[in-house]
C-alpha cells in the first residue's frame, strides 16, 4: 500500500496548483435532465433522478427572477435569500430524504423487507431501522443498508461534479450539494463520532434527549456502520446473543468500541479531511458568489490546461463493503468536447486493504442523433465492473439505457451483488 501513500501526495499536490478560479460570463446554455428507472433498485439510477429533478427546479426558479423586471425581485439579496432557500428546504426534499429513502432501496435490494425510515423535521435530519433478527439477515446485508445514505449523497455530488468538468456551465445551487455531500455527510459525521468513542453511554443519553425512538448508536450511519463492520468481521460474536434484535440498547454500548471500531474511526476522520480538499468546493462556491452577486444563472468553472486537455481533481469518501474509502479522482476534457475521467480507490480496516482503479468515457458522439458512454472498473477482490450506455435524441427529446456486468462487491452506486444490472429512461433538453 506504500505506493497508494506516495499517489495521495502526488495528488494532493496536484489539488495545491489547481487553487486558480477562472469563470466566463453567463451565456445561454442547452442542460439535460434525465429520468431513469433501474434494476434491483439502482442507486445510481435513483442519485441521477434526484439530480434532475432538483436541477430542473432550482434553475427554472433562478431564471424566474432574473426575468423579473422589478427591481425589489432581481437584485442580490433576493438571490441569497434563494439561495438560502434551495440550502434549507431543498436540502430536505433533496438530500435528506433521498439520503434515507436509499437505506430502504438497498433493504430492498439485499432481501430485507422491513427497513423503516424516520425523519425528524426539527433537526432537518432522519434515521432508520431494520427490526429484524439477526438470524434472519447476515451482517453485510445490513451493511449494505447502512452505506446506502451516505453512498447516495456522494453519489448525487459526483454526478455534479462531472457535469462541472463536462465544458458546460454550472448552477449555483451546485454548491448546496457539494458542502452538504463533503461536509454534512463528511466531516461532521465524524467529529459527532469523537463524542461516542469519549463516552458511549452519555452519547447516547443525549441522542435520546434530541431525537424521537432513538434506542440505539446503530441509528446513526457512520457508528452503525462502523459496529456492523466490526461484526461483519467477526468481533462480535463471542457476545451478541444470536437471537438478539439487531438494533437493541444493552445496559453498557461500551461494550461496541474495540481496537477494530478505533482504527475505523481513525481511517473516516482521515478519508473526510482528505474529501474536504476537493477542489469542486470552491468552484461550486464560486458559482454561487457569481449569481448572488451579478446575477450569472451559469459559470464556467476553471480546469488545468496541458495542450489540448483540460482536468482537474477530485475527492469522494466512501462507506464501502471493506471499509471507508477514497476514490481519487482526475477529471479530463478534450478539446472541449469529450469528457473522460479516471480515478483509483484506496481504504480498508484493522484487517484488510482495499484498492483498485477505473475509467468512464461520456458523451461519445456517434452521429448527431446517437451518443454512447462506457466504464470500466477493477479491485482487488478478483472484482471488476464494465457497463456501457447509449443515448437517442430526436429534437430535443432523449431515450437513454445502460447495462452492465460487476462481481461480488461494493461500488459507488452500483449493487453489491454479481450479475447484470441496468436501466432507461427518458429525458429533455432544456435551453435556458
Amino acid at each position: 500500500m506504500k505506493i497508494f501513500k506516495h499517489l495521495t501526495f502526488l495528488y494532493l499536490l496536484i489539488i495545491l496548483i489547481s487553487t486558480k478560479i477562472y469563470a466566463q460570463d453567463s451565456l445561454q446554455v442547452k442542460r439535460d435532465y434525465l429520468f431513469v428507472w433501474g434494476s434491483k433498485p439502482n442507486i445510481e439510477a435513483f442519485s441521477l433522478d434526484v439530480h434532475s429533478t432538483s436541477s430542473f427546479l432550482f434553475e427554472r426558479l433562478n431564471s424566474a427572477i432574473a426575468r423579473s423586471s422589478s427591481k425589489y425581485i432581481n437584485n442580490g439579496f433576493i438571490r441569497f435569500l434563494n439561495l438560502g432557500f434551495q440550502g434549507s428546504i431543498g436540502t430536505w426534499v433533496f438530500i435528506t430524504i433521498p439520503h434515507e429513502t436509499a437505506h430502504y432501496l438497498r433493504g430492498k435490494e439485499s432481501g430485507i423487507e422491513d427497513v423503516k425510515i424516520h425523519l425528524e423535521a426539527k433537526f432537518m435530519g432522519g434515521f432508520y431501522t431494520v427490526d429484524t433478527r439477526l438470524n434472519e439477515n447476515t451482517p453485510i446485508e445490513r451493511l449494505m443498508v447502512t452505506t446506502a445514505g451516505p453512498e447516495l449523497s456522494t453519489l448525487v455530488s459526483y454526478l455534479q461534479i462531472k457535469d462541472m468538468y463536462s465544458g458546460k456551465p454550472i448552477p449555483p445551487h451546485y454548491s448546496i450539494f457539494q458542502i452538504g455531500a463533503k461536509y454534512v455527510d463528511g466531516y461532521n459525521y465524524y467529529s459527532r463520532v469523537k463524542d461516542f468513542q469519549e463516552d458511549p453511554n452519555k452519547w447516547l443519553d443525549e441522542k435520546k434527549k434530541n431525537y424521537s425512538n432513538y434506542r440505539s448508536p446503530l441509528k446513526f450511519d457512520p457508528l452503525g456502520f462502523t459496529l456492523t463492520l466490526a461484526e461483519n468481521y467477526g468481533y462480535y460474536d463471542t457476545w451478541l446473543p444470536k437471537d438478539s434484535v439487531w438494533f437493541w440498547e444493552p445496559n453498557d454500548i461500551s461494550l461496541y468500541k474495540n481496537e477494530f471500531v478505533l482504527d475505523q474511526f481513525k481511517r473516516m476522520k482521515n478519508a473526510y479531511l482528505l474529501a474536504l480538499l476537493d477542489p469542486s468546493i470552491i468552484n461550486s462556491l464560486y458559482s454561487a458568489i457569481k449569481y448572488i452577486i451579478y446575477g450569472d444563472l451559469y459559470t464556467r468553472v476553471f480546469m488545468i490546461p496541458v495542450g489540448s486537455i483540460k482536468f482537474m481533481p477530485s475527492i469522494r469518501a466512501n462507506m464501502g463493503m471493506w471499509g471507508i474509502e477514497n476514490y481519487f479522482d482526475i477529471h479530463l476534457l478534450y478539446k472541449n468536447k469529450l469528457p473522460f475521467s479516471v480515478y483509483y480507490r484506496q481504504g480498508g480496516n484493522l484487517d484488510e486493504d482495499i484498492y483498485g482503479f477505473g475509467a468512464e468515457v461520456s458523451n461519445i458522439n456517434i452521429s448527431d442523433y446517437i451518443n454512447m458512454n462506457f466504464q470500466g472498473d477493477y479491485w482487488n477482490k478478483e472484482g471488476f465492473n464494465i457497463n456501457s450506455g447509449i443515448q437517442f435524441k430526436y429534437k430535443r427529446i432523449y431515450l437513454l439505457a445502460k447495462l452492465g456486468y460487476k462481481t461480488y462487491g461494493s461500488l459507488i452506486g452500483k449493487p453489491w451483488g454479481k450479475g447484470i444490472y441496468g436501466y432507461g429512461g427518458i429525458g429533455f433538453e432544456f435551453l435556458q
